[in-house]
């Protein structure tokens, strides 16, 4: 397991510029989550090593979030407890993970055909964002009310877009929530090739501590696989380039946690180191 250490010498110049001088490319021997996370800001992003087996496990766990399936208590659950993920270095992550690892992210590039400049793009993925959120609300017939849509705000000095949507899922009170910074979007520069190939376009910087595009959906008393469930669905929604990252999630009921992971237009990707070909 490597660790993102060519990263940790340019920090002061990321956070101080929010952007980086080169365009990443793809690293194989990493995952494609890890490639997305670092692309986007997260330098503290790594993967994790697992057996074969580990990885068949958790792989088929995260399909069946696209599926509603999933649950903690079945032989393929998300969950992730002590005795059934021995071994997987996931398990330290999760006990003290980096803080840029506990917080649900937005991970986002616009092409230049959409937008004109950054906060265009803003404004762009805020309705995106919003309109993918009540399609999937609206499929369930869940009941919402919109408390606030793009209401602008600031955080140290630099302003920012939120909204806030609260809806019922059944007997449960639920909400989503984003939160987008036009200064911590990049000027038109080059989007990596395994993002949006051969493109122009605007980045959306995951890099700040506070300043960090948010989103999240959470219902009361309802199980992290629940959640995700409706994230994935939001996620599917989503265009090309735009990706959330899903921090991991702890079970009441249940002494075990998800694993974090990307949700690439619905699909499930996890931190977890490519296994030799041989």
């Amino acid at each position: 397991m490597s660790t993102p250490w060519r990263y940790a010498s340019l920090l002061p110049v990321i956070l101080m510029t929010g952007c980086v001088a080169t365009t990443p490319t793809y690293q194989s021997d990493h995952s494609k989550a890890y490639n997305i996370a670092q692309a986007a800001g997260m330098w503290r992003a790594e993967d994790f090593e697992a057996t074969k087996d580990q990885g068949t496990d958790l792989a088929s766990a995260s399909f069946d979030i696209i599926t509603g399936t999933a649950a903690f208590n079945t032989p393929h659950g998300l969950g992730l407890s002590l005795g059934k993920a021995a071994g997987l270095s996931v398990l330290s992550f999760m006990f003290s993970p980096p803080a840029q690892m506990e917080r649900d992210t937005v991970l986002a590039w616009l092409p230049q055909s959409q937008a004109n400049d950054p906060e265009e793009a803003t404004q762009i993925l805020a309705n995106t964002l919003f309109e993918a959120s009540i399609a999937t609300l609206e499929e369930h017939g869940y009941p919402y009310d919109i408390e606030y849509r793009d209401r602008r705000r600031h955080a140290l000095f630099d302003p920012y877009l939120e909204s806030l949507v609260n809806f019922t899922n059944e007997d449960k009170t639920c909400a989503f929530r984003y939160e987008l910074f036009p200064g911590e979007v990049s000027d038109l520069a080059p989007v990596p090739e395994f993002i949006l190939p051969a493109s122009q376009g605007y980045r959306f910087w995951a890099a700040h501590d506070i300043r960090y595009p948010k989103y999240w959906i959470h219902c009361t008393d309802a199980e992290p696989t629940e959640n995700l469930t409706l994230v994935a669905e939001v996620s599917h929604r989503l265009p090309a380039g735009v990706f959330l990252y899903v921090a991991p999630k702890g079970s009441r009921r249940e002494n075990n946690q998800t694993p974090p992971l990307v949700l690439d237009h619905g699909k499930a990707l996890l931190f977890i180191e490519p296994l030799p070909t041989t």
